[in-house]
Formats: structure tokens, C-alpha cells, sequence
């Protein structure tokens, strides 16, 4: 085997595990979710801990992996400005985020409500805050 098959054969299985951790990582946060709205609904087919095996395991293969930005992907990051289509985005993210918290919450009344809604305000600043940070830690 070659060096240049090799890396070929290297790049393909980084690139593999990132889309299987993606995968599976999107997977069970759509299945926990499922469960938590009707529960037994999915354990009852397989059991949830053999999928989380896997996003756990193949996440810290790809973050082992995975080699540190360029000095010019850092730039190019922080030069893109925010978009209108993010602020809409983020702000129905939030809006679910807080009904679904509102659902858990209901049976607590008035205060679940406003539970909810410091939640979901919470979740879009947090969320904007995230979007729009310039990476400092260079200094570091």
C-alpha cells in the first residue's frame, strides 16, 4: 500500500465518522425526543443506549482527529456578517424551544409560562451571542 492510498483511505474514514456522527447525533435527540412524548414508543423496538454508544464513540473519534482551523478560515469566519435569514431562524428555533418547555412546564401553571418564555429569550440571546462572537482567543 502506498502513502498516497493511504491517505486517501485516511481521508474517506475522517470523513465517514464526521457524517455518521452527525447522523446518529441527530438521530437520537430526534428519538429521545419522540420517547419523551410517548414514552416506551421507541425503547420498545431497540434499545436508545447502543445508538448513544455510537454518537458518543464516533464524536471523539472525529474531534481526535480533526486538525485545528487555518489562520484564514478564521478570518473568513469572523468577516462573514449575520444574516437576516439566521435572525429568522434562530428566532423560530427559539419559539419552539420554549413551547416545548412549556409543554414539560404547563402543569406548574403561571410559572411554567414564564419559565418558557425566560427559556426560549434565554436560548435566542444565547444563540445570537454565539452567531456573532469574534474568536479572541489567540491571546491565549
Amino acid at each position: 500500500m502506498t502513502f498516497q492510498t493511504f491517505q486517501l483511505i485516511w481521508k474517506i474514514a475522517k470523513e465517514l465518522t464526521a457524517e455518521i456522527f452527525k447522523i446518529s447525533l441527530l438521530s437520537y435527540l430526534l428519538f429521545y425526543l419522540i420517547e419523551d412524548f410517548f414514552p416506551g414508543f421507541v425503547s420498545s423496538f431497540f434499545s436508545m443506549n447502543i445508538l448513544l454508544g455510537i454518537v458518543v464513540g464516533s464524536g471523539v473519534f472525529t474531534v481526535a482527529i480533526e486538525k485545528p482551523a487555518a489562520e484564514s478560515d478564521k478570518e473568513a469566519k469572523i468577516k462573514d456578517k449575520i444574516k437576516i435569514r439566521d435572525i429568522i431562524f434562530i428566532v423560530i428555533l427559539s419559539i419552539i424551544a420554549g413551547g416545548l418547555i412549556y409543554l414539560k412546564t404547563k402543569s406548574l401553571g403561571g410559572l411554567g409560562l414564564v419559565i418558557s418564555i425566560i427559556s426560549g429569550i434565554i436560548i435566542l440571546l444565547m444563540s445570537i451571542l454565539l452567531l456573532t462572537e469574534e474568536e479572541k482567543n489567540d491571546q491565549i
